[in-house]
């Protein structure tokens, strides 16, 4: 048992010298290492080099209490570049215990049951120019019935978003 206990340790240790071994290779060869994903606000987003855009995928908890307040941003900035928040992943707030969302202006989509048993929002925020493509079932029904969306003047609501029973209108000056 105890050569078992120690074969293990050191074939551990020796994948962990390996893995920073592969790292600092990396690192020196002139190469840069390309971030993926990027924090902000607990809101973790992916990033697409391709076309530059990122989508928040979920929230990462830290242990303290959830803010009532949700924010996704307009752009994420890593890898030197400035990446436009286009979407919000399926699931990605799944159950999250918040009041209120404020939505990016360039999201284009916010995919199916990204806010899935978030009963608890009672004020969705969003300040572009044309609502993003919602999934019916992105938000639960009741948040259709209790929650105010605040959308620029002139905004047209298409389906789904039709369907939120309360909706109030911000005037924003756009230059």
């Amino acid at each position: 048992m105890i050569t078992v206990s120690h074969n293990l340790r050191s074939s551990h240790l020796q994948a962990l010298i390996l893995v920073i071994a592969i790292a600092l290779t990396a690192c020196t060869s002139g190469e840069n290492l390309v971030v993926t994903q990027k924090n902000i606000e607990n809101v973790i987003y992916r990033l697409n080099d391709d076309d530059d855009t990122a989508s928040a995928i979920r929230y990462q908890a830290t242990g303290e209490a959830t803010p009532p307040e949700l924010i996704i941003q307009s752009f994420v900035k890593a890898n030197d570049k400035t990446y436009k928040v286009t979407s919000i992943g399926p699931k990605a707030f799944i159950d999250l215990d918040i009041t209120s969302i404020m939505l990016g202006e360039n999201l284009l989509t916010i995919e199916k049951e990204a806010f899935k048993y978030c009963t608890g929002i009672t004020e969705i925020d969003f300040n572009g120019e044309v609502l993003p493509t919602l999934s019916v079932d992105a938000f639960e029904t009741s948040v259709y019935e209790t929650a105010t969306l605040i959308v620029p003047k002139g905004t047209e609501l298409p389906f789904p978003w039709s369907n939120f029973k309360n909706v109030a209108y911000s005037s924003i000056l756009r230059l």
